[in-house]
């Protein structure tokens, strides 16, 4: 089988040729890749990492979540693909996709979302239970939630800062105290581990939750 960085750069996603995510992430799905029927990718462009996940994942179903599908037209028609709008600045959205789905139940979860901060926030607390024990659920570029870099975001620019940075610290200090045992998000009693990844000639950093397998 393919590597995930080869499928990466099969398609052309800055997961591989430009972040550099991919060797990493194969160390953590490696396990559940041949096991895994639903994967769930918030932020999907113009579907580069979809189509990549659904050559890595061979036996799941591959979902994907936008603010808006016009770019992404390469996914239509595709077996295994399903894609959906929803706003991850507003929880009722993405839950209402969920049910139009029939609720599954993700094995992977991956959020390239806007990156912006609250929505990060809003999306892993709204997914949370939607992903399987043992499950994994990735927040990517969290790089672009620092304050040096925030400003720079694509997405953004400073006169909507202020809308969406509804509290004094980014999503990764939130991580941060969580890894300190602080009850930041409302799931962290049921956190397993948090691994970190940073490209150090990017600056790219990316951060991995796992879930407990076994949830009293």
């Amino acid at each position: 089988m393919k590597s995930l960085h080869d499928l990466g750069m099969k398609h052309k996603t800055d997961k591989a040729y430009f972040h550099k995510y991919c060797d990493f992430y194969d160390m953590c799905l490696s396990n559940i890749r041949k096991s895994s029927q639903n994967v769930l990718e918030v932020g999907i462009n113009e579907g580069a990492s979809m189509l990549m996940w659904r050559d890595y994942f061979e036996n799941a179903d591959i979902y994907g979540i936008d603010i808006t599908l016009q770019y992404c037209k390469v996914l239509n028609g595709l077996d295994r693909i399903h894609q959906g709008i929803a706003d991850t600045s507003d929880a009722t959205t993405i839950s209402s996709l969920l049910f139009t789905w029939k609720n599954p139940l993700f094995d992977f979860i991956i959020d390239d979302g806007s990156h912006i901060v609250s929505h990060q926030k809003n999306t892993i607390e709204v997914l949370w239970n939607s992903l399987k024990p043992g499950g994994i659920y990735i927040i990517e570029d969290l790089h672009t939630n620092m304050l040096a870099n925030f400003y720079d975001h694509p997405h953004l620019n400073p006169t909507v800062i202020n809308k969406y940075l509804d509290a004094s610290e980014t999503c990764h200090d939130y991580i941060i105290r969580t890894m300190s045992n602080r009850a930041c998000f409302s799931f962290h009693k049921e956190l397993s581990q948090i691994l970190y990844f940073s490209n150090v000639n990017t600056g790219s950093l990316t951060c991995i939750f796992i879930k407990e397998k076994c949830l009293v």
